[in-house]
């Protein structure tokens, strides 16, 4: 059982108007300059953190963010830095609306738009009021009484504007492309959506395609032999492709009639793959392959007679060195098309079946459960050979279910007129931690073009409206400005309330009207919530970001290299010319003890709450607090890309909160006695006094450089020491004699007081970023008033406590205990005599015994300290034990 304070403690402290009161916009800067702070250079900080989605489930990964974004916060505020940050929740999304839905028992078919929104609306806002107690309980620093939502009207009239911005600037774009779609979720993804499974298990083929035209003698027959992961995908087929800087071949396969043309760089592996022996019979050079054509794959099809073999610079020696072509159900296939303008035909609808131009064996049949098995039968003994392949493959990361491409009409970002600029941009950025500087850079260069529309009705309207005969968008300023002021005045759920002739500019109305011709009828699409989160430094509430200057800090999971920062660095981009932030710090992934990613499916969620408070369901389970949550946060979220969570984790953590927490409450009952108006001058100290407050300085000062490069590993680490080496294994132990059979009004017992004092006072502010719990308990139990821990500030360093000469001095003593210690480990020192002998006599050991067993003119007051430097009287050299008996 370890020694925590009492829940209902932190719900005091946390419901005092102490907890919350440095950072209320109105306090935020008497906060920041009030007390003994000590000046940091910075006078001001804009954090623009992460949202959260309000989901009802609290996962370990939220007090990661939120905690470490907290912990950066606190300290800022501690050193007189002004912060500017107001928490904020990414309302929309279909991971709320398919929460929504799941709690609507009727047909989700029938529903109308507006139905789905309010039932999305209201499963928000009762999760955000959740996440909002629980990040309270966390012991969170924010004005929670004004945050933002990003479905409210304010911000949704925002980023409508910068979308009519993007647009004007030719930067957004509607066209028929091939991207990534969910039918699970009937939308289309971003690749930021997209979780990889490894472990998905494909039909790949090896299909032969008999060659219509070929340059060729004789009437043997030829076929082209390519290799396919996605065997649905052959009726879409519309090329097969080469490269020009490929040697290719023909061959005779054992068993299989006519010749085969294929890479010859992979006839050896193909031989081995088939299990049958390759001929070489004819090479083929570009020229030759360039003017062949052959029949469709699949028989049935309505296409052209022939196809054509085309060269192009995408094609690897991989598989066969021959790539089937399908310019709807891939990016590389498209690009084929629209060059040597092949038809893009989509034999793929929104549920993810095949469409009656795919024929009628195939039509409404599934073509990710099913399509693989239908196509092969359809080709029979084309399908030379067959094999489960498993490899890495998308997957919607809501649903857990596979994805495919497929091409349709969606609305675009052109990336490509922005990648070069926004990385320039973005090597002025610092990125934390060092190890992952390339990251983000590396993943921008190879981002492809970022499709903005969903096919849902929980998110932002894309202000489009569409002619009736031609389905050519429509995008106005004007149209734009008059949605932004409806938003505004009526709610955000205008867009599906009004009708057409509502929503549109009344002269745009009258001007169709006049001419006879139908009104524009409204888009179904709303924005990527990439978008919605991406724009935030120019759509949230007014006043965040209003000068237009850049953030000082944006802090998210690793993640977010795809996602959020990305986003967020190509609008502003886009729309300023320069990155929306100046840093970025990174945090890894919580993984469970054995390495695993969190799973309801494996039993090893960890629920945030009962790890503060206990669970319910486990009674034995042990309720930690929150200051051990922050306290695992802080010790493993900073430097590891898997932070690993669980019940040996999260005890370990307890333990070593017990320890500070038993030391400094050991200090606290000794500063009963302290009298704060007599405190002992350091020139006036002993010896070892002078030392602790040398090594508090320069605990002080690593301190600060380990919180400002965000190493909050090392800051614990450091308390650890000082704790565990300096006081418990040194001070204290050296001086309980003093303190306890002393006369504490003298100089000697006033001097270890006054020491005590300042060493309680740099602990608290010091740990109080990531234990604001114990710091503010230390406040409230402690004797020198009741100022809040954070208007407090950081401690300060006076000069006369840097003291080298007593390091230099006390050190040879401590190096023998240390010795000492590892030839008796377990028993006591005082019960022993030692005789060392040693060569050549170091003048610091005689500095250190002459100084230690009288400083100041006065004995050593400390009678542990004196026994180990009664040992150093008999050495007259620097340790180097030579026989080394130890005799009682």
């Amino acid at each position: 059982m370890f020694l925590k304070p009492s829940l209902g403690l932190g719900q005091k402290i946390r419901s005092e108007w102490r907890w919350n009161q440095p950072y209320r916009r109105d306090m935020a800067l008497k906060a920041c300059t009030s007390g003994s702070a000590v000046s940091h250079g910075q006078r001001s900080l804009f954090c623009r953190m992460g949202h959260h989605m309000p989901m009802a489930r609290l996962t370990s990964a939220m007090p990661v963010n939120k905690i470490l974004k907290d912990i950066v916060l606190r300290y800022k505020v501690m050193r007189r830095v002004r912060v500017r940050y107001r928490p904020g929740w990414d309302c929309h999304g279909l991971p709320i609306e398919l929460k929504a839905l799941s709690q609507i028992s009727e047909d989700h078919t029938r529903l109308q738009p507006l139905a789905i929104r309010a039932a999305a609306a209201r499963f928000a806002s009762e999760a955000v009021a959740l996440q909002r107690d629980a990040f309270g309980r966390w012991g969170l620093l924010a004005d929670w009484r004004h945050v933002y939502l990003t479905a409210s009207p304010a911000y949704v009239s925002r980023q409508l504007a910068a979308f009519q911005r993007l647009h004007a600037a030719g930067l957004v774009y509607r066209g028929l492309k091939p991207v990534h779609w969910s039918p699970s979720s009937r939308t289309a993804l971003a690749e930021a959506e997209l979780q990889y499974n490894p472990q998905h298990a494909s039909q790949a083929a090896h299909v032969r395609l008999l060659v219509e035209q070929h340059h060729l003698a004789g009437d043997e027959q030829v076929f082209l032999l390519i290799w396919t992961t996605t065997p649905w995908t052959l009726p879409a087929n519309q090329a097969v492709c080469f490269n020009e800087a490929v040697q290719y071949a023909l061959f005779r396969i054992e068993g299989l009639p006519g010749l085969y043309a294929l890479a010859s760089a992979v006839a050896a592996q193909m031989s081995q793959t088939l299990g049958r022996r390759l001929e070489l019979h004819t090479q083929l050079s570009a020229a030759d392959l360039s003017q062949w054509r052959y029949r469709p794959p699949v028989p049935g099809r309505a296409a052209a007679a022939t196809l054509p073999v085309l060269p192009a610079g995408h094609v690897t020696v991989w598989g066969t060195g021959l790539v089937h072509t399908a310019p709807a159900h891939g990016p590389d296939d498209f690009q084929v098309a629209l060059r040597h303008r092949l038809p893009v035909e989509a034999l793929v609808d929104e549920d993810g079946c095949y469409t009656a131009a795919a024929g009628s064996a195939l039509h409404r049949r599934p073509v990710l459960t099913e399509g693989d098995a239908l196509v092969l039968q359809m080709i029979g003994d084309d399908a030379v050979h067959v094999k489960r392949h498993v490899h890495s493959y998308p997957y919607d990361w809501r649903t857990n279910q596979p994805v495919l491409l497929r091409a349709s009409r969606q609305w675009f970002i052109d990336t490509e007129r922005l990648k070069r600029r926004a990385l320039e941009c973005l090597s002025d950025v610092i990125i934390r931690p060092d190890s992952i500087q390339s990251n983000m850079a590396d993943q921008l260069r190879r981002r492809p073009y970022w499709c903005i529309s969903r096919q849902r009705v929980w998110g932002v309207p894309i202000p489009a409206f569409y002619e009736r005969d031609s389905g050519e968008p429509i995008v106005t300023g004007p149209l734009v400005t008059r949605l932004c002021r409806l938003v505004e005045e009526c709610g955000t759920d205008v867009w599906w309330q009004r009708p057409e002739e509502e929503l549109l500019p009344p002269e745009m109305v009258a001007e169709y009207r006049a001419s006879g011709r139908p009104l524009p009828r409204k888009g179904d699409d709303v924005m990527d919530i990439w978008l919605d989160s991406g724009l935030s430094w120019c759509a949230a509430e007014e006043g965040e970001g209003a000068d237009g200057g850049p953030a000082d800090l944006y802090l998210e999971g690793l993640d977010q290299f795809t996602g959020w920062f990305q986003s967020s660095l190509l609008t502003s981009v886009a729309l300023r010319d320069r990155a929306p932030y100046r840093s970025i710090f990174v945090h890894g992934f919580v993984m469970d003890e054995h390495g695993r990613k969190m799973s309801k499916s494996l039993g090893n969620v960890v629920d945030p709450t009962d790890v503060i408070a206990g669970s319910q369901a486990e009674p034995r389970r042990t309720a930690y607090g929150a200051d051990c949550l922050r306290l695992w946060v802080a010790g493993h979220a900073t430097h590891n890309t898997h932070i690993t969570v669980g019940e040996a984790v999260l005890r370990s953590c307890a333990e070593r909160l017990h320890k500070v927490r038993n030391t400094v409450r050991f200090l606290l009952g000794m500063l009963h006695r302290h009298d704060a108006a007599r405190p002992q001058a350091p020139a006036a100290m002993a010896w070892l006094d002078r030392y602790m407050l040398h090594r508090l300085a320069e605990y002080v000062e690593e301190c600060a450089d380990a919180y400002d490069k965000y190493q909050f590993n090392r800051v614990l680490a450091l308390l650890y020491t000082l704790v565990n080496n300096e006081l418990s294994g040194l001070y204290i132990h050296a001086t309980r004699h003093r303190l306890y059979c002393g006369d504490l009004n003298s100089e000697a017992g006033r001097s270890g007081l006054t020491v005590m004092h300042h060493v309680l006072t740099v602990l608290r502010q010091t740990m109080a970023p990531i234990l604001p719990h114990l710091a503010e308990e230390l406040v409230l139990y402690g004797t020198d008033g009741d100022t809040p821990v954070f208007k407090r500030g950081w401690p300060a360093v006076p000069d006369d406590w840097r003291c080298p000469e007593a390091a230099r001095l006390v050190m040879p003593a401590v190096q023998l205990r240390d010795l000492l210690h590892k030839l008796v480990p377990s028993a006591n020192l005082l019960a022993f005599d030692a005789t060392l002998t040693l060569q050549e006599a170091e003048p610091e050991w005689r500095d250190a015994v002459t100084a230690l067993q009288r400083p100041g003119g006065q004995p050593c007051a400390d009678s542990q300290l004196a026994s180990y430097t009664r040992l150093l009287g008999r050495c007259r050299s620097q340790l180097l034990l030579r026989h080394g008996t130890l005799q009682r």
